[in-house]
């Protein structure tokens, strides 16, 4: 037993010292093993060759050993240590070596049993963590499954072009365009989607126009609209032109020529970002201002492209200014030696 006891810290010692009513006080781990090897001594029994049951060293002793087990746990246990009782009592005189090595058989297998239960509550977690797991991604898919359908819902595809519009001579680009913009959001599309509908409907000279395209603009609606108008000069001076000179057509009633003067109008207006009274106000009296200047002056402001009625007066004043001083200078007699 002594080679038994070595192998066991001091601590388990000490615990096995008190339970066998030795004082373990101020004692070194050899004067523990000598102290239990002596009590061993005293409690052995030469008529049976046996010692006694309370000094066989079980594992429910052993530091670290699991002390809250279930009830099936308990009885499992029980039944092993009646066994080892039966089998120490059939041994009878013999060996204690072999008692011994009985003994820690035993505790091996209540270590093995210990760490078979141990792996099984493992597993059982894991298990339990993987169900988990699986539960959330299944709710996060039906989560992105519903936010699809909304967004499908929101933003329909629309399998057939023939619902929106198509050039012809009779229409102009800018009318064209502004029907094609009312029925994409008619049709509550993303913006991103608006050139694959556009491209069916152009013919003529705006088909040109897309085709000359780099192919990086395909679905760009934006950069197809402004190559656009840029082909068909739809600039806002253009439209500012045609503001002023709508002339009544023969077939056409009074109610028509209000409206084209308020499309001309509403063009002038977009393509120059008047969005306020203000702008308004100053674009009106610019314009006013170019049709009061001689033509060479309207065209030279005109050049400067100035944004606002006092930069239109001032570039005006540098032209006459400049005028004058070339008068002068033309006026002045030259002198050859």
């Amino acid at each position: 037993m002594a080679a038994f006891y070595k192998r066991q810290t001091k601590e388990y010692l000490i615990n096995l010292c008190e339970q066998r009513g030795i004082d373990a006080a101020d004692k070194s781990k050899e004067m523990l093993i000598c102290a239990l090897v002596e009590k061993e001594q005293e409690n052995y029994t030469p008529e049976s060759g046996d010692y006694a049951t309370q000094d066989v060293p079980l594992m429910n002793s052993v530091p670290g050993s699991s002390q809250r087990e279930d009830s099936s746990s308990c009885s499992g246990q029980d039944d092993r240590t009646s066994s080892l009782q039966a089998a120490l009592q059939l041994l009878g005189s013999g060996d204690p070596q072999l008692r011994l090595q009985l003994i820690l058989q035993y505790q091996q297998a209540e270590r093995d049993a210990a760490a078979e239960r141990q792996a099984e509550r493992d597993a059982e977690a894991a298990s339990a963590e993987r169900q988990h797991q699986l539960e959330l991604v299944k709710l996060q898919q039906q989560g992105l499954h519903s936010r699809s359908s909304e967004t499908q819902e929101v933003h329909p595809l629309i399998k057939s072009v023939d619902k929106f519009p198509v050039m012809d001579k009779d229409v102009d680009l800018d009318t064209f365009l502004r029907c094609f913009e009312r029925a994409c959001r008619q049709y509550h599309l993303l913006r991103e989607q608006w050139a694959k509908y556009l491209t069916p409907g152009l013919k003529g000279k705006a088909l040109d126009v897309f085709v000359d395209l780099p192919p990086e603009f395909d679905g760009d609606y934006d950069a197809i609209k402004n190559a656009l108008i840029k082909k068909f000069h739809l600039t806002p001076e253009v439209y500012g032109k045609r503001f002023r000179t709508v002339q009544r057509e023969p077939t056409d009633t009074y109610s028509d020529v209000v409206s084209s003067l308020r499309t001309a109008f509403r063009s002038w207006l977009r393509g120059l970002s008047v969005t306020s009274f203000q702008c308004l106000e100053d674009l009106m009296v610019k314009d006013q201002f170019l049709h009061t200047c001689p033509m060479e002056v309207k065209q030279f402001i005109m050049d400067h492209e100035p944004k606002t009625a006092d930069q239109a007066a001032e570039v005006a004043d540098t032209y006459a200014a400049n005028r004058v001083s070339d008068h002068r200078k033309a006026s002045l007699p030259s002198y050859k030696e």
